[in-house]
């Protein structure tokens, strides 16, 4: 499941609700929010049943960050399944202040996040002892506002895998964009390397060390990046950006070859176009864009976007480059698959 964030720290928006519509629509289906805010308790509590409304609407899960404290403060008992229940979520992630018998206890009635980090055997041992409903409860993973903080990918593999065994889907964050949460502004993801990364690329890596649900932690993301998950949905493929316009690449669709290569993406439609194009023979970075001339001989027309930094070679133009925030896609092309371009 991949889910987007919203906070309460603001008062909700049109513009809000339409973003939670476009991101559902490309097959985002997730709500991430928080209780933990300074908001006045009575403007907390509208805006929260506002987004519940919301979600519900649309077809959404809400997932709520709850703590003891933070529920006192607004008046929720929180080992009330009655209260808890007027919250309006689906998932509750608990962040502190509750016993191994109190999660047990409050499993039979929902389902609950526990910390992902903090989890060992013993803390499975007891939830077992106390007879928790273990098809209620899952394991998420924080997200870390301040940079250099957030976890090693192999510590996240390895514990991802420990908690997978014992029945436990693991839920995480990538960085958003356009409006970044928190003191710093500089992302929330779960693992360091995603700060600044492209969010498909993280989430589609995060997937691959194990998470089963996957949140944008920050309050949006740009139109760049919609458009991706957009192509993503559709094509099953990637909409890479161009440094410059060029219509010969953005008026069609591609595709990778069968083969894949180590160092380069090749299309395989390229040499059966009739290219009136050339460029300068430079050297070909990483996301050069590149066509074989007329001397390439049966090569002619091979169209490549280069994983790996090459030298300049004669007869191999540099035609266009590809964006920095898109090149750790490259590393994920799959034989066959869909390539786009975009120059906007």
């Amino acid at each position: 499941m991949k889910g987007i964030s919203i906070y309460l720290d603001q008062e909700l928006t049109v513009e809000d609700r339409n973003y939670l519509l476009k991101m559902r629509n490309v097959d985002f289906s997730g709500v991430f929010t928080t209780i933990e805010t300074t908001v006045p308790s009575p403007v907390l509590v509208k805006r929260l049943h506002e987004l519940g409304k919301w979600c519900q609407d649309l077809g959404l899960k809400l997932n709520c960050e709850v703590s003891k404290k933070a529920l006192l403060r607004i008046d929720i008992d929180p080992l009330n399944a009655t209260d808890l229940a007027s919250l309006g979520a689906s998932g509750l992630r608990l962040d502190s202040g509750f016993n191994t018998q109190e999660i047990a206890a409050l499993a039979k009635d929902f389902e609950l996040y526990l910390n992902a980090s903090m989890l060992r055997p013993e803390d499975l041992s007891g939830l077992s002892s106390y007879q928790a409903n273990f098809a209620n409860l899952r394991a998420s993973f924080n997200y870390y506002p301040r940079p250099a903080t957030g976890l090693d990918p192999e510590w996240f593999k390895h514990q991802a895998a420990w908690l997978k065994e014992n029945h436990l889907p693991v839920m995480a964050f990538v960085a958003g964009e356009g409006r970044l949460a928190g003191p710093f502004k500089a992302g929330r993801p779960t693992l360091e390397r995603d700060r600044g990364r492209n969010p498909l690329a993280a989430l589609l890596e995060l997937a691959k060390l194990g998470a089963d649900e996957i949140f944008v932690a920050d309050g949006q993301l740009d139109e760049s990046s919609v458009q991706q998950f957009e192509f993503y949905k559709e094509h099953g493929g990637f909409l890479l950006h161009l440094e410059h316009a060029m219509p010969e690449l953005t008026q069609k669709i591609w595709h990778q070859r069968p083969d894949l290569a180590s160092d380069s993406v090749r299309l395989a439609e390229g040499r059966s176009q009739q290219w009136d194009l050339t460029g300068p023979i430079d050297e070909r970075k990483r996301g050069a864009v590149t066509l074989d001339q007329a001397q390439m001989l049966e090569y002619q027309g091979e169209l490549d976007i280069m994983k790996q930094t090459w030298p300049a070679a004669s007869g191999i133009g540099v035609i266009n480059q590809i964006k920095a925030r898109d090149l750790p896609l490259l590393d994920l092309v799959k034989p066959n698959m869909a390539i786009g371009f975009c120059d906007k």
